[in-house]
């Protein structure tokens, strides 16, 4: 049973770029990484005076310094070429849709049954006719997080601001959760600038502090982060990954009723970069997570 189990973690790939992994490096918070991958990351990150881990998203100060795995380095070449493909939970690539499209579905309890829905929009001029208007809700907003233009924009500052305390406000993590409530069908976009950030959807009783507050990173949310040239998506740490040439706004696509969650990079035309398939228990409101210093996202 020991030797089982430490096979499956030699095997387990890199969660980064989801092929075997390569010149094996470990963070300091115990995820295996190709040293290319996180050294990439970390590149990215330079500009803020933080460095995150990509899977766990724990924070360190200044930048950490990587050891080699020797778990995996002393493993036979052969053996980890012999390992099976990337452990996630998503469906096999669409060709319609030239490899861009994965289908995530989440497991459900016996008695959920299929619900019918309409078929998806496929034009953003369809997309638009699902369009709401969202508004962040100060009451949530970490207190790094300056909102502007009539709540629409989230912007990391260097320093906390003044806020009054609030039961509702994320205490870690530059994150924010909209005013509304989603049910039904919706469609909105958000617009990013600077570094990294995150779009999410949760449920509203998410925790507030810890691990356990950051989208994706629980049962209750999940997460889209997207930066210049590849996405995560992320659910209870569970995540896919893809280089993909990212525009600037992503668009979200919720049939609530349907459990259909849809991410799109969205340019002159839409891509479709993940799809959730699941049951929503609660209604969803939309989030932020604002990753660095000066970087910013708009609900358009």
């Amino acid at each position: 049973m020991a030797q089982q189990g430490l096979q499956s973690d030699q095997e387990r790939p890199c969660s980064m770029c989801f092929d075997l992994l390569k010149e094996p490096v470990v963070s300091p918070c115990g995820h295996s990484y190709c040293m290319n991958c996180i050294k990439s990351h970390c590149d990215e990150e330079n500009q803020k005076e933080t460095h995150s881990c990509p899977q766990c998203r724990q924070v360190f100060m200044p930048r950490p310094v990587l050891e080699e795995n020797t778990d995996l380095v002393e493993q036979p070449k052969t053996e980890r070429q012999a390992a099976p493909g990337p452990v996630v939970k998503t469906a096999a690539v669409s060709d319609k849709v030239q490899g861009s499209l994965h289908e995530d579905h989440t497991k459900m309890s016996p008695t959920d049954t299929e619900v019918d829905s309409e078929e998806e929009p496929k034009t953003r001029a369809e997309f638009l006719k699902y369009s709401c208007e969202i508004t962040l809700d100060p009451n949530t907003a970490n207190a790094r997080l300056m909102l502007s233009e009539g709540n629409r924009k989230a912007t990391n500052m260097e320093e906390d601001l003044v806020r009054p305390s609030h039961p509702n406000r994320f205490v870690d993590g530059s994150l924010v959760l909209s005013k509304e409530s989603l049910t039904g069908r919706h469609y909105w976009e958000v617009e990013r600038s600077g570094g990294a950030v995150s779009v999410a959807v949760a449920y509203n009783d998410v925790s507030r502090r810890g691990t356990e507050s950051t989208f994706g990173c629980n049962y209750k949310s999940w997460a889209l982060d997207f930066f210049d040239s590849r996405y995560v998506v992320r659910h209870m740490y569970i995540q896919a990954a893809k280089p993909h040439p990212m525009s600037s706004r992503v668009g979200v696509y919720l049939d609530h009723r349907a459990g259909i969650l849809s991410f799109y990079s969205v340019s002159e035309t839409m891509s479709l970069l993940h799809r959730v398939q699941t049951t929503f228990t609660q209604p969803l409101y939309a989030g932020l997570w604002v990753h660095g210093h000066n970087s910013a996202a708009v609900m358009c």
